[in-house]
Parts: structure tokens; C-alpha cells; sequence
């Protein structure tokens, strides 16, 4: 008679999940802040307000899905992204680029 097999215990897959998460900030971050400078060089005032309606937009996604197992690390992801894109927007806006 064999002896049963003895799984190790589950864990988050930290190592798989921040590196989506920080591929998912940076391609999501870029895509924000290239979209935020192309409005805001034809109007400042409407590429804020495009940022924080797309911000708007993304708040009830994140909260909804930032508790199941895989999309909480895209959820993390695209909230770093957010924040990504909200530096970027100050830093355009402080140097006087539009």
C-alpha cells in the first residue's frame, strides 16, 4: 500500500502576480498618459477631464473585481496605471507642455 501524496499549500502565486501586474500598469499607464498628452495639446481642460472620467469609469471595475483570485492582480495593476497616469498628467502639465 502507497502512501498518499502530500501536496505543498496553496499560496498566492506571488512572483506570476506582480508581474502581470506591473506589465498590466505599464502598458495601461503608457496607453493613459499618450492619450492624456494627444487631447492635451488641443486643450488641457478636456484631457483632465478625459483622465478623470476614464478614472471615474474604472473605480467601480476595480472595486467589483479586486476580490476574486486571477483579476486582482490586473486590478493592481491598472490601478498603478492610474496613478502612473496621473504623474505623468502633472508632470505635463507642471513643464508647460500644452
Amino acid at each position: 500500500m502507497s502512501t498518499p501524496r502530500s501536496f505543498p499549500p496553496r499560496y498566492p502565486p506571488w512572483f506570476t502576480g506582480v508581474a502581470v501586474a506591473t506589465l498590466v500598469a505599464l502598458v495601461a499607464g503608457g496607453v493613459f498618459s499618450g492619450l492624456f498628452v494627444a487631447v492635451m495639446i488641443v486643450n488641457r481642460w478636456l484631457g483632465l477631464f478625459l483622465l478623470a472620467l476614464g478614472t471615474a469609469g474604472a473605480v467601480p471595475v476595480l472595486t467589483a473585481y479586486r476580490r476574486r483570485p486571477v483579476t486582482r492582480w490586473f486590478c493592481a495593476g491598472f490601478a498603478g496605471a492610474l496613478v502612473l497616469a496621473w504623474c505623468a498628467a502633472a508632470g505635463a502639465l507642471t513643464s508647460g507642455l500644452a
